[in-house]
């Protein structure tokens, strides 16, 4: 168990006798059941699992080939038939640390996050370790997904090695999610239509273990990039139409066809010209405008994205991190002297609905202790210089919330500050 939370691990195989036993021995003693999905596997995977002499080991075998997404979608369903909170993932390649499966499982096991994953980009290794046509496509493919998902803050989208709750996997149709290589990609879309909190985990990234790769970069890279088109078109559809309309679809829309137009216009005005044809200077100023508008308008639906959600799973974070909220009314002017009110969460259920730009994310915040509250903040910015209680490079973050005060339900304004530990603490 991992902070009182059953985790299985899931482990997706096809035609891995020579490295699951070892991907077995090197799962961490916190996970209670270990999930082995032999995707009908043409060499001994099944037999070697089984032969681990580990009691959480369990063996699942598909009759037909089905993909590494149906194979690890028929662990998430196993593990929540028995009631584990946290399921993970964990390739029979060997390619994933077992070392980090804490880090990325805890923040779910907490109630943190509903969906934590590895990302191997974030050190400089993985330039030097992943090899080169593998790295390129993974970067292509991460920078189409964050379009695709809306998952802004996401990257290495193609890591495999995550943690899920049970809440989240029970939401999602898991049916729909994409079966084979681009599971991952397609999980991301899911995800971000039920307003799944999701976070970055950093990983080290593990190569030269012996492992072997059948995928072929140039024909994975085009097949992914098509299904994150339709999962974009889908998840527009889905999320800001058929759940809940938003204005957001209009920017899309107007960007790309405005974008259309402005090439096929350009290019056929191009081409007259190369045939001999005059080029009016009015069409050259509509297909200019139109790509202007085309992409401001889909920038700006990108930029209005990419800022709604990381804000739930980073603000338990500071909670955790400072140890309480600092509250103050939303009519107060802070021009003068600083008006503040500390509350100490252990004192008070507290059940907060962030929004950012009308977007609403319920999150729920754990009891923590009141010592590291920062005393002083500073009219809602970042601080400018050193100050007593206040580390210098502290970055201070103001959302609307509503916080229930025993029968009051009381809707306030909070500066949180991601703070270092201050060298005073605040008396509550």
């Amino acid at each position: 168990m991992l902070a009182g939370k059953t985790v299985a691990v899931v482990v997706p195989a096809y035609d891995e006798e020579a490295l699951v036993a070892t991907t077995i021995r090197g799962v961490p003693e916190f996970v209670d059941r270990i999930i082995v999905v032999d995707d009908a596997s043409q060499d001994g995977t099944a037999a070697v699992a089984r032969a681990v002499a580990d009691s959480r080991v369990e063996v699942v075998s598909h009759e037909r080939n089905s993909g590494v997404g149906a194979a690890i979608v028929t662990g998430y369903r196993r593990a929540v038939s028995e009631g584990i909170d946290v399921a993970c993932v964990m390739a029979a390649d060997n390619q994933m640390d077992p070392n980090d499966l804490e880090r990325i499982a805890l923040p779910v096991a907490r109630g943190e996050l509903d969906y934590a994953k590895a990302n191997r980009l974030i050190s400089g290794e993985a330039w030097r370790v992943i090899p080169r046509s593998r790295y390129l496509g993974n970067a292509v493919l991460s920078f189409l997904t964050k379009i695709a998902s809306g998952y802004w803050h996401v990257a290495d989208s193609q890591s495999g090695y995550t943690a899920a709750s049970r809440e989240i996997l029970e939401q999602l149709d898991l049916d729909r999610v994409y079966p084979g290589y681009g599971f991952p990609n397609d999980m991301l879309v899911h995800l971000n239509v039920w307003n799944a909190r999701v976070r970055d985990v950093p990983s080290r990234p593990v190569y030269g273990g012996g492992e072997r790769s059948g995928i072929k970069i140039r024909r994975v890279v085009p097949r992914i990039s098509w299904l994150l088109v339709k999962g974009f078109f889908w998840r527009m559809r889905e999320k800001y139409v058929i759940r809940d309309f938003h204005p957001l679809v209009f920017f899309y829309a107007f960007g790309f066809l405005m974008t259309v137009l402005g090439l096929g216009l350009g290019i056929a005005e191009v081409v007259l010209r190369i045939m001999g044809n005059a080029v009016s200077v009015g069409t050259v100023v509509l297909v200019a405008l139109l790509l202007i508008f085309g992409s401001q308008f889909t920038l700006f639906a990108m930029w209005f994205e990419a800022g709604q959600l990381p804000f739930a799973a980073e603000l338990c974070e500071q909670i955790r991190q400072v140890g309480g909220l600092v509250l103050r009314d939303p009519g107060d002017d802070l021009a003068g002297e600083d008006r503040k009110t500390v509350v100490d969460p252990a004192e008070i259920s507290l059940a907060l609905r962030v929004t950012h730009h009308e977007h609403a994310v319920e999150v729920r915040v754990a009891a923590v202790p009141p010592a590291l509250v920062p005393e002083h903040r500073h009219q809602g910015r970042p601080s400018r210089g050193p100050k007593e209680g206040v580390h210098p490079g502290e970055i201070e973050l103001q959302v609307r919330v509503a916080v229930q005060d025993g029968e009051a339900l009381r809707e306030r304004a909070f500066v949180m500050g991601k703070a270092q530990r201050p060298a005073r603490a605040a008396q509550v």
